[in-house]
C-alpha cells in the first residue's frame, strides 16, 4: 500500500496530481460498479 500513502503524503509526481488522478479512478471504479450492477 505504499503508492496509496505516496499519493496522500507527496510522492514524487506531486501531491495534487496524485491525489486528483487516484481520486478520479476511483470514481470510474465507481461508476463501472453501478452501471455493472444496473445493467
Amino acid at each position: 500500500m505504499t503508492s496509496l500513502s505516496e499519493a496522500y503524503h507527496g510522492g514524487r509526481g506531486g501531491p495534487s496530481l496524485r491525489r486528483l488522478s487516484l481520486g478520479f479512478g476511483g470514481f470510474l471504479l465507481g461508476v463501472l460498479l453501478v452501471v455493472a450492477g444496473i445493467v
